[in-house]
């Protein structure tokens, strides 16, 4: 969710192999062609690519910031947000995929994560995935959320919420890993992960 042109998507789709799917959502238009055009170059048919936002209950149209793509100076597409202009584009919730079977969500969405959550609540109780989630709190913030806020939601679904890297020195806006796994209680009780 917030898979950008696909660069973990293609290592996802060599994960589960032809018995697995993988499911990208991108919503900026133009980096959603450059996912479908990686996962055609790459060859993976077990990739389906959604140019949607990914939200809570409210199935409609949101605004996506548009960067310059054409810039001559350096464009992070990666920080385009949801916001009050842009680029109208549809969302859905994960929960009204009604997917059988998921056993990994990653969500990298520039402070609009405690949505995706909300509106994936149903799956997460359901299908008990392991999740890889980005926590940027002055991304957050201007949601009205914050890091605080998004793993004790997270926690709420009886989840164990580990940084990513603690202690590794990032070059993002808080100078670390702004990656989280999260990880079902049942699982991390049951089973021995490389997460501390």
């Amino acid at each position: 969710i917030g898979a950008n042109n696909g660069n973990f998507a293609v290592d996802f789709a060599h994960l589960v192999g032809d018995t697995g799917s993988v499911h990208c959502y991108e919503p900026q238009r133009i980096i959603y062609y450059q996912l479908c055009t990686n996962i055609f170059i790459n060859g993976l048919d077990n990739v389906y690519c959604h140019n949607v936002a990914i939200g809570d209950g409210f199935d409609g149209f949101v605004h996506m910031d548009i960067p310059n793509y054409h810039s001559k100076d350096n464009v992070n597409f990666g920080d385009v947000k949801v916001g009050n202009t842009g680029e109208l584009v549809p969302q859905r919730s994960l929960d009204s995929y009604e997917f059988k079977d998921v056993a990994f969500i990653k969500i990298d969405v520039q402070g609009y994560e405690p949505f995706v959550i909300d509106g994936a609540e149903e799956t997460i109780k359901k299908h008990r995935p392991y999740m890889f989630v980005e926590f940027e709190d002055h991304l957050l913030q201007p949601q009205g959320s914050s890091e605080e806020k998004l793993k004790a939601q997270i926690e709420a679904l009886d989840y164990k919420v580990l940084p990513f890297q603690p202690g590794v020195p990032y070059e993002s806006y808080s100078g670390k890993c702004l990656d989280y796994v999260c990880i079902p209680t049942e699982k991390y009780n049951e089973f021995t992960h490389i997460i501390p």
